[in-house]
């Protein structure tokens, strides 16, 4: 019987455990559960999701064509971001069009929903 040790690596937000670095690091960065990817937007009134086209550019082999896919939306702004799994993908490095990424603070916030913390204060963004 063979016994090895090996260094395991945890997520240090959701736990999932990898025994790369590499991909432990990156999947630290992208975690749904990590605070710096909760984007005020997401709790705004004016932050929907919508159907869109993107072009493609297929090659010899694919061809061109339009690609069905969503995106974030703000009405309010009239602007569309990509979303958290596209950047993650590096999607808005293939396709040329004029989405954004969701910013971290938005003069325009208007919250769908207050949310109070353990001592019972409100949080920042109210």
């Amino acid at each position: 019987m063979d016994i090895q040790v090996k260094t395991v690596y945890y997520c240090s937000h959701c736990k999932k455990h990898y025994l790369h670095k590499g991909f432990a690091t990156r999947h630290e960065e992208f975690c749904s559960k990590n605070p710096k990817n909760h984007k005020l937007c997401y709790n705004c009134k004016h932050f929907g999701k919508k159907d869109i086209e993107v072009f493609a550019d297929g090659g010899e082999y694919y061809g061109d064509r339009y690609i069905k896919t969503h995106c974030f939306h703000c009405s309010l702004k009239e602007l569309d971001f990509w979303t958290l799994s596209a950047q993650r993908k590096g999607l808005h490095k293939l396709y040329d069009n004029e989405m954004e990424f969701m910013p971290d603070v938005c003069e325009k916030f208007d919250a769908k929903w207050i949310f109070i913390n353990e001592q019972n204060e409100k949080l920042p963004w109210e």
